[in-house]
């Protein structure tokens, strides 16, 4: 199923050859297809990735307890095995903890993803002691288009896994974050619940002497607001209030999706897999799959605590190396074009395009769902599609737990979901345009 790619090392961490690979040009035989990474442009190189792993795929278990798939997309960053050792060393069972990472570094980044100290004399080492929990993706960063391609791969390497976990690469996690969120996913008692929000700054934010949380806040996805660039216009989901959760202990509904941080049943991967067709987008990415999600039946909440911690700005593994982290507009030269191509077909499958012509390859795969319509999305929440406005005012009705308390009555306890059809006329106060 694997095999070995050229690997980065550095002098003081041990030849990353020790974990599995896929290679873009892979000849596993795992079943792969082979994709261009930008549709949009006839000279982009093509890669091999695996298809979709199949619905009926068995879930792995550890011990009869339930597993977890974490999928991180790294840009040349050197703070992504600080994150992997994060995840590994602060787990309660890292052995039911599987890491996939797609990542994109270039011959003269010094850093990997894998980088430890030698094994031999650091048997302990989270990466030494759980390598065959760790498979890499690698993905020349020189032809990188962007985060949703990356975590399109990430898509597709899912195995089967009861719950899945989606996470930047310069994070750091709590102590026992593992069943932390397992446990605050499973109160939801919601099977199509989605944990998911704008992690808070590290800062401040963990214990030293305990590995624990100091924070008693979270921030809630409510604040959203329609931006325009050479792109398009898109609703982009801005800064978002942080607060002490209205229900102490209780994961809360709230309306958006954030791409940084989500943590789900494994369902959710395969029902909402993120669009291999949309190179060179960054913004956007999230009302996407927002709204993809809400209509296939799917419930956003903002988690009761925080299990991890995100680095903004400078990160501590850039001291002495100089300058910021990369990002991958740095080759966006050689895809004029392709991000507002991109752009086009992400409004008009989500219903907020402006009509017209659109690359429209794999929609039946990357569409809207059909549990809900997307219409009942923007009349309940305030979104003025053709007028390209939202109302500020829905932040109130959900950071009070307004929303949870109103629409958690209706959740289908069988199948999941809150019943949007029993909230046919439902008027959120203020939110009528």
């Amino acid at each position: 199923m694997h095999t070995t790619a050229t690997a980065h090392t550095n002098t003081n961490s041990k030849p990353a050859e020790q974990f599995k690979h896929y290679s873009t040009s892979s000849s596993s035989t795992w079943p792969s297809e082979s994709i261009p990474t930008d549709v949009f442009m006839t000279s982009s190189p093509k890669i091999t990735v695996p298809t979709f792993p199949p619905k009926s795929l068995a879930q792995p278990t550890l011990n009869g307890l339930p597993t977890i798939y974490v999928s991180i997309s790294s840009y040349r960053d050197p703070m992504c095995s600080v994150t992997l050792t994060n995840i590994l060393g602060n787990a309660d069972l890292p052995g039911r903890v599987r890491v996939t990472i797609i990542e994109q570094n270039a011959p003269t980044d010094t850093f990997s993803c894998l980088d430890s100290p030698p094994c031999a004399s650091n048997p302990t080492h989270p990466l030494c002691l759980h390598k065959s929990n760790v498979e890499v993706y690698v993905l020349p960063a020189s032809s990188a288009t962007g985060p949703v391609f990356a975590r399109s791969i990430g898509s597709r390497l899912y195995n089967g896994e009861t719950y899945a976990m989606q996470v930047d690469a310069h994070l750091e996690f709590v102590k026992s974050w593992d069943s932390d969120i397992i446990s605050q996913l499973d109160n939801t008692a919601n099977p199509k619940a989605v944990l998911t929000t704008y992690l808070t700054d590290v800062a401040g934010s963990i214990s030293k002497t305990t590995g624990y949380s100091e924070r008693s806040t979270i921030p809630v996805m409510c604040q959203s607001q329609f931006e325009s660039t050479h792109m398009g216009t898109y609703l982009r989901h801005g800064s978002q209030p942080e607060l002490k959760p209205p229900f102490k202990g209780e994961s809360i509904l709230s309306p958006y999706f954030a791409a940084g941080f989500f943590f789900s049943y494994g369902e959710f991967v395969y029902d909402v897999p993120y669009d291999v067709n949309l190179p060179m987008v960054f913004q956007g990415e999230e009302i996407s799959m927002g709204l993809r999600g809400f209509t296939k039946g799917y419930d956003f909440y903002t988690p009761a605590r925080s299990v991890c911690f995100h680095y903004y700005g400078k990160r501590p593994m850039l001291r002495g190396r100089g300058g910021e982290v990369k990002k991958f507009w740095e080759n966006s030269n050689k895809h004029d074009g392709s991000g507002k191509e991109s752009m086009k077909r992400l409004i008009n499958i989500i219903g907020m395009g402006e009509g017209g012509e659109y690359f429209k390859k794999d929609e039946d795969v990357y569409g809207l769902g059909t549990v809900r319509r997307v219409d009942d999305f923007f009349e309940i929440f305030g979104i003025d599609v053709k007028g390209k406005r939202a109302k500020k005012e829905l932040c109130k009705f959900v950071t009070s737990g307004k929303m949870h308390r109103e629409f958690a009555k209706y959740i289908d306890k069988e199948n999941g979901g809150v019943d949007y059809k029993q909230l046919e006329g439902y008027s959120i106060p203020g939110l009528h345009w």
